[in-house]
């Protein structure tokens, strides 16, 4: 037992919502000033999570503002900012170099403390730069997998003597997640999907030991896993969701659209989340009005059919032989993968197999097939 004098407790149950009671003053008072950044008819000035604040705005001399009012109110309630820690970034394309120049000269300031002014950020596990694009995040996530599954050699992921199921389930669990964090608000282009395929074809391919020119339409369905784009999109209209039941992002999801460009004939990287959305849901758009034909219903109606169809998709490919795929995969005939995977065959139907005794591929569990493997 030990008293805690300043703060709350690290792991406390309580102490989630008794910081919040604490901290909820300093939302108040910035968004009392009624300066920051108008989306639509909403103000947004201000975001949290936990300890983790974000100012907005679109004038420096606003920002400065900002930044003298959170000062001051740490210095009331006892909140201490670390500098080192806080940062500056301008969104903004068109900003010049001189007034890059004249942010560096005249850095903002909190407490008498200088903030630097930075081109790339961390926030919640995703990076960003300057020009807003997800670039960086991208090759960031895709080295953290890469150094991950260099890690799980210790667990022997390699291994022989571990299953292919129980190595695709590893990967799933451990492997994967790292790759796509993110996946609900970054959008991918064309090329960066196929980058994030690539490394996970070639990751898997490594681990279970088939051919590198093996294709990962069959690969995938083999190992009992979800295509990666379906698994990104299942995310992203999960997420939409998530927003439209959250009486805070419903309302300001109106006030986004309403400030949405006309919809682009090409893929470009920099689209936005919603943009993305709206394309891939098929959500109309009036070019006279120069608005979306949307409604909160119709967003979440094809939301939720998007997921239905991917489960579907998902179960279809669930009840294919996994064996039939992984033998076709290492293109050997039939009674070489039996002996190179320890099939025993107890008995044969003309087409398919009735019960197979799987040994070294899949684990050591007799299994019925009809005619897929669970």
């Amino acid at each position: 037992m030990f008293l805690a004098l300043i703060g709350v407790k690290q792991g406390g149950v309580i102490s989630p919502r008794l910081f919040a009671l604490y901290i909820c003053a300093i939302i108040e008072a910035v968004e009392g000033t009624k300066v920051g950044a108008v989306i639509g008819n909403m103000l947004l000035n201000i975001m949290m999570y936990a300890d983790d604040i974000i100012l907005v705005s679109f004038a420096r001399i606003c920002l400065q503002r900002l930044l003298d009012l959170v000062g001051e109110f740490g210095l009331k309630r006892e909140i201490k900012f670390n500098p080192d820690k806080s940062l500056v970034m301008v969104f903004d394309k068109s900003i010049r170099k001189t007034q890059k120049n004249e942010i560096i000269n005249n850095p903002f300031k909190m407490n008498g403390l200088e903030i630097p002014l930075e081109i790339k950020m961390r926030y919640l596990g995703i990076f960003y730069d300057e020009h807003g694009s997800h670039k960086l995040h991208l090759a960031t996530k895709m080295e953290s997998a890469t150094k991950r599954l260099a890690e799980l050699n210790r667990i022997g992921i390699y291994s022989q003597e571990m299953s292919a199921h129980m190595k695709a389930q590893v990967y799933q669990t451990m492997i994967r997640p790292i790759l796509l964090y993110g996946c609900e608000i970054n959008c991918y282009n064309t090329g960066e999907l196929k980058q994030i395929e690539s490394l996970e074809s070639m990751m898997l391919k490594e681990i279970i030991g088939v051919h590198k020119k093996c294709h990962n339409t069959d690969l995938i369905p083999a190992l009992n896993l979800n295509y990666t784009r379906e698994t990104i999109k299942y995310y992203k209209c999960k997420f939409m969701i998530r927003l439209l039941n959250h009486p805070l992002t419903a309302k300001l999801i109106p006030n986004i659209i309403k400030t949405l460009p006309a919809p682009r004939s090409n893929y470009v990287c920099n689209l936005s989340y919603l943009e993305e959305m709206f394309r891939n849901l098929g959500i109309p758009y009036n070019y006279e009005q120069k608005r979306y034909e949307y409604s909160i219903k119709l967003i979440t109606e094809s939301c939720n059919s998007q997921i239905i169809q991917i489960d579907q998709r998902f179960s279809e490919n669930k009840t294919r032989d996994r064996v039939v795929l992984l033998r076709e995969l290492l293109k050997l005939p039939f009674h070489q993968m039996v002996n190179s995977v320890n099939l025993e065959i107890l008995a044969i139907n003309p087409f398919h197999y009735d019960e197979i005794h799987i040994g070294g591929l899949f684990g050591n569990e007799s299994t019925t097939s009809e005619p897929g493997l669970n």
